[in-house]
């Protein structure tokens, strides 16, 4: 669809991901099944950690697919741990349509400093 990460039906029109979450701050050992049994509590939902291609490695960010809006701001409004690490939780915007990215923005990572914290 051209949104954040190829999420496979957001819509188009600009602007959030209706029922996405970006979260980052993930370690190496924080798997897609960890990230989904952290977010279950606030209903169900589909969980993706982003792998680098080219070494197999956690990216350390990931994306959570909620069913409904409600359980999404749910979980954007809460404090999560994915086993001993508190995640950064933030809405999902489609490329390009970040408002934090200030003018002449949409750059890669926007305004918000979200790369990755391995190194290639």
């Amino acid at each position: 669809c051209g949104g954040c990460g190829g999420c496979g039906g957001c819509g188009g029109g600009g602007g959030v991901i209706q029922g996405k979450l970006f979260v980052a701050n993930l370690t190496q050992e924080i798997s897609s099944d960890m990230v989904a049994e952290a977010f279950s509590q606030y209903g169900p939902c589909d969980c993706e950690v982003m792998i680098d291609k080219s070494n197999g490695r956690s990216r350390g960010f990931g994306f959570v697919r909620f069913q409904n809006e409600a359980e999404k701001q749910i979980a954007l409004a809460s404090e999560t741990w994915v086993g001993s690490v508190q995640v950064e939780v933030s809405e999902c915007w489609e490329k390009g349509h970040d408002p934090r990215a200030g003018k002449g923005g949409g750059g890669k990572g926007g305004g918000k400093n979200r790369s990755s914290p391995y190194t290639s």
